[in-house]
């Protein structure tokens, strides 16, 4: 009686009908050397911004904004031509953050407030 109340203390600790307990002889690492960590695989990373079309066309804009003074009227007339969502006016010298923005056009203006390049980004 002893025995049978034993087998059933033991059955009761463990992990459940069917589950098998991982051993030693189980993990690939273990094999070679008993203290060497086992070493996992990361998951696989996806992409975390899907590919988005260009929204800015400097090309389409600079025939007719280059040479011309940056006012308001031609600076809206660029964005638009070029199909941009925003506008930033760049003066020489001017420290610009580098992050790249597809939908934002870049008006290069020199001293004078003239238009001497344009490009999206």
């Amino acid at each position: 009686m002893a025995a049978l109340a034993l087998a059933l203390g033991l059955s009761a600790c463990s992990a459940g009908p069917g589950s098998v307990e991982p051993t030693d002889a189980d993990d690939p690492a273990s094999a070679e050397s008993p203290s060497a960590p086992a070493q996992r695989q990361a998951p696989p990373i996806s992409d975390p911004l899907p590919a988005m079309p260009m929204t800015c066309d400097a090309d389409k804009a600079k025939a007719d904004a280059i040479g011309r003074p940056a006012t308001e009227a031609n600076i809206e007339r660029a964005r638009l031509a070029s199909g941009a969502e925003s506008v930033r006016v760049i003066p020489p010298g001017t420290m610009v953050t580098l992050e790249f923005v597809e939908s934002r056009l870049n008006i290069d203006v020199d001293a004078e407030n003239i238009i001497i390049d344009l490009r999206c980004g």
